[in-house]
């Protein structure tokens, strides 16, 4: 065979087996390409308030744990977000998903996170592990690689049979430029070969950084490639033999240490390895997570992911670890702007434009791709 027709047969073969899966991934991904933006935007006039006086001094963590505790004394609080701006709310995080905006002089309640936070996290759940829980994760994200991995085949494939025989003004208006002047199968056939062409280039890099964050060895691969190791794994704690009937009480403790948390300790002892922090977010105690975690959003830090991690002991607030973002290896920087290049925040607002654009692109290649198929095989 001929290597075009056999490239043709591939790639159609490729899109047919997984081209659900693909617009499946694609659709899910465009809904999440402006998240931060979209919640932002939401939950605007929650996020300022007004300074009472020039010189007003705002609550202590710990008085605004307190007041969030007689607010909503049946929930644990699990972490809570400082601005360094004077005019910032405080973002509380209470239960497993519900966020409280609070005022950190007065220590009102300013109001609750919308419910786009709600539909976020079920989009993204889709789009990490097709909504499944549990053991069925690692199942889903099995899949989910092999749908990423069949794409960014049938990115290279298409880009082969794109390239066309001759070079021509008339050849490239009809493959590489979209248009509405067509009809039927010929629109089809331009749409398909035009949008993907102009998505390619996009979209084998969200599915090369999707690879990267799916398998753990493209991932310790990123790290060689940079002769930095790559970090060990924590093996996750098997289950408690009892662990059904003793999750009463464990949710109880939980409770009573949210409520005594040391905040202003924890925020002392950050501030304390970061002068020049912008935003702090600190995490209480989490299943298998025994420590405090602080994540610390500094003036050198490149981007959404780009933070500063500072391990405290619960119950001492000492410091247990400190992980400056100046002092990762190379190869743990690349990691942290894979994430990004991936949702397009690398590139700011234009990034996320031309992600969302490449995924778009990615969904109409599919249905038109189909669509040339049942006029293939049913419509002689």
């Amino acid at each position: 065979m001929k290597l075009r027709p056999f490239f043709f047969w591939f790639h159609l073969s490729v899109g047919l087996t997984a081209g659900l899966g693909i617009f499946f991934l694609a659709f899910t991904g465009f809904l999440l390409s402006f998240e931060p933006q979209i919640i932002s935007l939401a939950e605007r006039s929650l996020k300022r308030v007004s300074v009472p006086a020039p010189d007003a001094k705002s609550l202590s963590l710990d008085e605004l744990n307190v007041k969030v505790h007689d607010l909503v004394p049946d929930q644990q609080v699990t972490g809570l977000t400082v601005d360094k701006n004077s005019n910032a709310s405080v973002l509380v995080n209470v239960g497993r998903d519900e966020v409280l905006y609070i005022n950190p002089y007065t220590g009102e309640l300013l109001g609750q996170g919308t419910h786009l936070r709600l539909f976020f996290n079920t989009v993204t759940e889709l789009h990490r592990w097709f909504g499944f829980q549990g053991a069925d994760r690692e199942v889903a994200k099995t899949v989910k690689g092999i749908f990423t991995i069949l794409f960014g085949i049938s990115l290279i494939s298409g880009f082969y049979l794109w390239w066309p025989r001759q070079w021509t003004v008339s050849v490239f208006k009809v493959i590489g430029i979209p248009t509405l002047r067509f009809k039927g199968k010929q629109r089809e056939f331009n749409w398909h070969n035009a949008i993907g062409f102009w998505s390619a280039p996009w979209l084998f890099l969200i599915v090369l950084t999707g690879i990267i964050m799916i398998y753990p060895w493209a991932n310790d691969l990123l790290y060689r490639a940079t002769g930095n190791e790559p970090p060990a794994r924590s093996a996750m704690a098997p289950p408690s033999p009892d662990a059904k009937g003793s999750r009463g009480d464990k949710k109880i403790a939980r409770k009573t240490h949210s409520r005594s948390a040391n905040f202003s300790a924890y925020f002392a002892a950050a501030e304390k390895q970061s002068p020049a922090w912008l935003s702090m977010n600190l995490r209480l105690p989490q299943g298998n997570r025994p420590n405090v975690m602080v994540v610390i959003e500094e003036p050198s830090s490149p981007n959404a992911y780009g933070r500063s991690l500072l391990t405290l002991d619960a119950n001492t607030a000492e410091v247990i670890k400190w992980e400056p973002y100046e002092g990762y290896n190379l190869g743990r920087k690349l990691r942290i702007w894979v994430r990004a290049l991936h949702t397009g925040e690398a590139g700011g607002v234009f990034g996320q434009i031309i992600a969302a654009l490449a995924v778009l692109g990615a969904m109409v290649s599919v249905f038109t791709g189909f669509n040339l198929s049942f006029r293939r095989f049913f419509l002689k």
